[in-house]
């Protein structure tokens, strides 16, 4: 690749600090360092222009809610979380020359959604895929006509085989080369490798405190507090978010758990907690590689709805497939097969091992560097140019639509 051509990272988004305003923005820094010529979709107070706000070698497009809006946008690469077509950003234009390319960084993407329906039947995914196939018919084979059209223009890519098999399963797809771009995280100063206490007892967690994440934990307490050998395990919870307060009210059922909280921290805060306070951490998403990255050893936690009294539990080091949490439909099929007991014995016997494997697997598998040169390498490769997708009319919009997202504004 040539580095005058232009690369635009697409995101519009007004809100808290996620992970795809965080992933692009540390893959735009990367690349302006690396002297390519980058710029950003976004409102004028988004998040992602917030985050990038002191690059002034980042050029910034103005995106806008309003229907009589039209933005062009005359870059070679741009670069979007992949999405259902007609949920493409309203009034964007492209160049021509244009070649879009879409990064799968949640296993629910390009899985049509039912109003009001999708958070309460999705973690039932046997239910709630017929529920599609029955209520969204012609949604789903559009979003399978899409997902193929973009595998044979090598324009997909997914962050890892769980967003693959979540995206093969409810579309009935079976994607025979499927490209994996893991999300990347900058390297950190490494803590010393010892416990911040012998016995094992001192476990942060950090993120938005929302039911999907908070669940998983809660099941993690909960077997916590039936283990011996430790008199309290304190709880560190670093977040805010609608369900801490009925999170609060289960905690306090449990025995031998002792929880402090804390509101939401500026990252290099929040590391520099971590580094010295966690025996270990339990989260997920990219802290969960962000915390391994340090040399804390981490459970990662599945990302779920459903309490369950059997979870299995794994350190970060120990995936396969790049993943950064498991959902209700992957969960199922007990691909790895562990228990929290057997983990805290490991820490007690072998930490040094734990903390080491943990750096290990972040610099051979979510290396920002070599992330970054991936990325390259597959936009590269995409033939989805922007004409083809106004002569194919992929991101038109049925009128249904409007009538979905309007009773989805009034929700909010």
């Amino acid at each position: 690749m040539h580095k005058f051509q232009t690369i635009c990272f697409c995101f519009p988004y007004r809100g808290g600090v996620g992970g795809v305003p965080t992933l692009f923005a540390g893959i735009a820094r990367q690349l302006v360092l690396k002297e390519y010529s980058v710029s950003i979709v976004d409102y004028e107070d988004g998040t992602l222009r917030r985050l990038l706000g002191n690059e002034h070698k980042i050029k910034f497009y103005v995106y806008k809610d309003s229907n009589d809006h039209e933005l062009f946008i005359n870059d070679d690469l741009i670069v979007f979380q992949s999405m259902v077509p007609w949920s493409m950003y309203h009034g964007l234009t492209f160049s021509n020359r244009s070649r879009l390319f879409f990064w799968n960084c949640h296993p629910y993407n390009l899985i049509p959604q039912v109003p009001i329906l999708s958070e309460k039947v999705l973690p039932f995914y046997r239910i709630y895929k017929a529920l599609i196939k029955f209520v969204l018919y012609l949604y789903v084979v559009r979003a399978r006509k899409f997902v193929q059209h973009m595998e044979k223009m090598h324009a997909l890519v997914f962050m890892d085989g769980g967003n693959l098999r979540n995206t093969e399963y409810f579309l009935d797809l079976d994607i025979k080369k499927p490209i994996f771009l893991p999300i990347p995280v900058l390297s950190e100063k490494t803590r010393i490798l010892a416990p911040v206490s012998k016995k094992i007892e001192n476990i942060c967690w950090a993120g938005r405190a929302v039911k999907s994440k908070m669940v998983p934990l809660l099941d993690m307490l909960r077997e916590l507090s039936l283990l011996k050998g430790v008199d309290k395990y304190t709880i560190h919870i670093i977040g805010e978010g609608e369900f801490l307060d009925e999170f609060k009210l289960y905690v306090k059922e449990l025995v031998n758990i002792n929880v402090h909280y804390y509101d939401i921290m500026p990252y290099d805060d929040l590391i520099e907690f971590v580094r010295d306070r966690a025996d270990f951490c339990a989260a997920s998403g990219t802290l969960a590689l962000n915390f391994s990255s340090i040399g804390v050893p981490t459970i990662l936690l599945d990302v779920s709805m459903r309490a369950m009294s059997n979870r299995l539990f794994r350190f970060m080091y120990e995936v396969e497939d790049y993943s950064l949490g498991d959902t209700d439909f992957d969960i199922q099929r007990e691909a790895f097969k562990s228990n929290l007991k057997s983990q805290i014995l490991f820490l007690k016997d072998s930490y040094k091992i734990a903390s080491e494997k943990s750096i290990h697997y972040v610099i051979e598998r979510h290396s920002m560097q070599s992330i970054c040169n991936l990325l390259i390498e597959n936009m590269q490769r995409s033939r989805f140019y922007s004409i083809s997708a106004v002569e194919g009319k992929f991101f038109s919009r049925p009128a249904v639509y409007s009538i979905f997202k309007f009773f989805k504004g009034k929700r909010k």
